[in-house]
């Protein structure tokens, strides 16, 4: 969403970057960014909007496409950007926003020229929960967002096009044995999975990481593959797929899920129909995989709630791509720095990620402690100076 930390760090001050309502708010008041796009219009209190008064803000593709000139907001989801795997054609791409706002900062800075922040923050959050059909998805929107930037520089001549990342996520690997399945079955997954103790099998190994007891019987597919053409086949993120499954269930509440075996039946159930219509998963599910979700979904639901649901899907989808993943969270692996046009030869070569930003400085001609001392000490927004985060919310 707009008002997230990478494109916060550029505009606003804040102690924490769960401060969304007081960085909201900064955008608002501050004026600091001339355009503005993506999600999160649940963090703009009435007290941002007043001070937004006059700016056009757009809310959906059509309206985007309308503007003309800087300054200008477009708002187009409450909270994240919905995934690209699941957006609406109402609702703009990276691409399209990336585009419309590079216009309208150019038409407004004439020669002074101008910095535009493009993030596709959501490769990260596919990552963290192994969703690698949502994950190619945002990446492949990202790119095309930097080849139209790329198109921008080509026709103005004189834009330097930057393009890196803070971290890597997941630890993402194309290739991977797995241990073979018994064959999927029509069966359903409640059925299946309840012919296995809870916890059968040992929990995630089966389908998370390479086992060496299946390999010493002969159990494990090593063939040097992954199989793309399995990722074809999806048409959902797994968020999707699990609020899906979850309403076609009733909705039911942590505690009923917990408590209902009813619930858990169906919630299973739906789980596997939506891996079935929309994760790829055609032909049922094995065995394993079935039970795979009872232990996740039901057995460790007290624990780890929806996500487990989510990483749990990741599980079988990236199994059956053969597809690996070392961590939900971040690794320290290095990350590629490309850029083209006036001063991309300052770039090269392997360095410090926050060395990046000292040569943007001087590039841009920038005075970075200048600029620190002259947004000084904005506002906090009043409801998060009383919240839970209200430590942060103070200069003092």
């Amino acid at each position: 969403s707009a008002p997230e930390a990478p494109p916060a760090a550029f505009a606003t001050h804040a102690r924490h970057r769960h401060l969304e309502r007081s960085i909201a708010l900064q955008y608002a008041t501050g004026r600091v960014a001339d355009v503005i796009f993506g999600g999160g219009s649940r963090f703009f209190s009435k007290e941002a909007r007043e001070a937004l008064a006059g700016v056009p803000l757009a809310t959906d593709v059509h309206e985007l496409r309308a503007l003309t000139n800087a300054p200008a907001m477009g708002l187009f989801a409450e909270k994240h950007h919905p995934w690209e795997i699941d957006r609406p054609p109402s609702v703009p791409s990276l691409k399209e926003m990336a585009e419309k706002a590079v216009h309208l900062l150019a038409r407004a800075a004439g020669e002074k020229g101008f910095f535009l922040l493009v993030e596709g923050s959501k490769i990260d959050k596919a990552a963290h929960p192994g969703d690698v059909a949502t994950h190619l998805h945002e990446i492949l929107a990202y790119d095309e967002a930097v080849g139209a930037m790329l198109d921008f520089a080509a026709a103005a001549g004189s834009t330097l096009v930057l393009s890196t990342s803070d971290h890597e996520t997941g630890g993402l690997a194309l290739g991977r044995g797995v241990i073979v399945e018994e064959a999927p079955t029509n069966a359903s997954a409640a059925q299946i999975a309840a012919e296995l103790p809870l916890g059968a099998d040992g929990g995630e190994a089966p389908l998370h990481e390479r086992s060496l007891l299946a390999q010493a019987q002969g159990r494990v597919d090593e063939a040097y593959m992954y199989n793309t053409s399995f990722l074809h086949a999806i048409n959902a993120s797994t968020e999707a797929m699990v609020d899906t499954a979850l309403q076609a269930a009733g909705g039911p509440s942590g505690a009923t899920l917990l408590s209902s075996e009813a619930a858990q039946a169906a919630l299973l159930a739906g789980l596997a129909e939506q891996l079935r219509v929309s994760g790829g998963c055609a032909d049922g599910l094995a065995p394993r995989e079935a039970a795979y979700l009872r232990n996740v979904c039901v057995g460790a639901y007290a624990q780890l709630g929806k996500q487990g649901c989510l990483k749990a899907l990741g599980v079988i989808i990236s199994s059956r791509a053969h597809i690996g993943w070392s961590t939900w969270g971040h690794t320290g692996a290095d990350v590629l720095v490309h850029a083209s046009g006036p001063g991309a030869e300052v770039l090269a070569g392997s360095r410090e990620n926050t060395d990046i930003g000292r040569r943007l400085e001087v590039l841009m001609g920038w005075d970075l402690a200048a600029l620190t001392a002259e947004l000084s000490r904005p506002p906090f927004d009043e409801e998060e100076l009383r919240g839970e985060l209200a430590q942060d919310a103070r200069w003092d």
